[in-house]
């Protein structure tokens, strides 16, 4: 599927994903244009982020730093076989894990994205919109098991079933494991 898919546009993706999971503010504009969007869809509790973020050090801000300054340990994966592209667009599933920094619990996510790419130098995107669809909360006891089993993944794009198959068998997680198929 990963063939199939715009080169640039996968880069633009990888660039945004080591940003935001490694802390590297200044990768984020080779991601973005200056004038981009960020649109937050929310349909869990279990994080907050504003709806409509417009800039790219605003988005700099929400992504990375802000984001960084509550978790480690984060690792995103883009669903490469849950994702769809046309000229200017391409849309994923994702699921991340992380680690909150003051408490040590886990957290555990899955939603999509629909990244919107810059039609005159389609070097950059315009606007991405991320839907958050569930946040699993796990105790800090499963920490290093998931850290563990996330480092061991294909990343930053992996397959569903690599996923499903190898995620670790712990109850609070069997609505995200149905989640990715």
């Amino acid at each position: 599927m990963l063939n199939a898919l715009n080169c640039g546009h996968l880069t633009i993706v990888e660039n945004y994903i080591r940003a935001k999971d490694k802390n590297e503010p200044a990768l984020m504009s080779t991601a973005f244009a200056e004038d981009a969007t960020l649109e937050m869809i929310l349909k869990t509790e279990n994080m907050s982020f504003p709806a409509i973020t417009d800039g790219l050090d605003a988005i700099t801000d929400i992504l990375v730093r802000h984001f960084n300054d509550a978790y480690e340990n984060v690792h995103t994966f883009c669903l490469a076989d849950k994702s769809d592209s046309t000229e200017y667009e391409l849309s994923c599933k994702w699921m991340v894990c992380m680690t909150e920094r003051k408490s040590g619990g886990v957290r555990m996510g899955t939603g999509n994205y629909r990244w919107t790419f810059d039609r005159e130098t389609d070097s950059r995107a315009v606007k991405l919109v991320i839907t958050i669809e569930q946040i699993a909360m796990l105790s800090s006891d499963v920490s290093e098991e998931i850290v563990s089993w996330a480092q061991g993944l294909p990343y930053p794009w992996c397959y569903s079933d690599t996923i499903r198959q190898t995620m670790p068998d712990i109850e609070q997680l069997s609505a995200l494991r149905r989640s990715i198929a």
